[in-house]
């Protein structure tokens, strides 16, 4: 009879570990989804700010287009985002910079675009995002 109370034990014992591997699993598995879609959330906010920058930048180029004098420096806004074109930069070379930003609450990309002229028409000669101008 001794025997039958100690195989209890023994069992009982083991579910309480094998539940406590359960929950522990179950646990990290939670922390593991959370983070996810916390990380998932930043991706997403991150490539809406680059098409941002690369939004603006293409304005940058229309205006410039239809308004040889136009010169940057205007902040646009969709919804709750924005994106910025900075004042045009004359280079020593004849070459012009144009420095566009595209902002989703914390997260920021930058668009730095270099054209070579104007005429006859716009000749681009580096599109590319940057860490910073």
């Amino acid at each position: 009879m001794n025997t039958s109370k100690n195989n209890g034990y023994i069992t009982l014992g083991n579910v309480i570990a094998v539940g406590s591997m359960a929950l522990a699993v179950a646990m990290s598995l939670l922390i593991i989804g959370i983070n996810t879609y916390e990380s998932g959330s930043t991706v997403e906010k991150s490539v809406v700010a680059q098409s941002l920058a690369e939004g603006c930048a293409e304005i940058a180029l229309n205006n410039l287009r239809l308004s040889p004098g136009y010169s940057g420096d205007e902040t646009i806004t969709i919804d709750e985002n924005s994106c910025s074109i900075d004042p045009f930069i004359s280079n020593a070379d004849g070459t012009t910079t144009i420095n566009c930003t595209g902002t989703v609450n914390d997260i920021v990309r930058k668009t730095q675009i270099i054209i070579a002229g104007t005429t006859p028409s716009i000749q681009v000669s580096s599109w590319k995002e940057v860490a910073d101008f």
